[in-house]
């Protein structure tokens, strides 16, 4: 299937004694991943504030080792 994908790119060309380019040397790190991982808990996040804010306030925190609120 045709899927883009954010890659990011560093390379140069090595060059001969004279100057001119011999071999291009590079590393390419495929992105796409962290970008979903990144969308994904912006959702959540997302997701939770909303229900915050629809709670006008009202959060508690619970231990469940010592059951307390």
């Amino acid at each position: 299937p045709n899927a883009l994908h954010a890659v990011y790119v560093k390379a140069r060309f090595e060059r001969d004694g004279v100057g001119a380019a011999g071999r291009l040397v590079g590393v390419q790190i495929d992105l796409s991943a962290r970008q979903r991982a990144q969308a994904a808990l912006k959702a959540r996040e997302d997701r939770c504030q909303l229900a915050l804010d629809a709670m006008q306030g009202h959060v508690y925190e619970v231990d469940l080792t010592s059951n307390t609120v």
